[in-house]
């Protein structure tokens, strides 16, 4: 559409902005409300190696 020059309503844009800022509120509740009731230790043994790789070998290789 940008290319063509055409743009979004305004109320089409605003709804976009609005979905759009609501995303990442929604995406945090969803998975605190999946971790429910869940031990704090579940899934450590695949959890563990990952966290390693990503707080270790990831900023190394940067």
């Amino acid at each position: 559409m940008s290319i063509a020059g055409l743009s979004l309503h305004a109320s089409l844009d605003a709804f976009g902005k609005l979905l759009g800022s609501a995303a990442l509120p929604c995406a945090l509740f969803s998975l605190g409300a999946s971790l429910v009731g869940r031990a704090a230790t579940a899934g450590m043994r695949e959890v563990a190696p990952v966290v390693g790789l990503k707080l270790v070998v990831h900023p190394l290789v940067v």
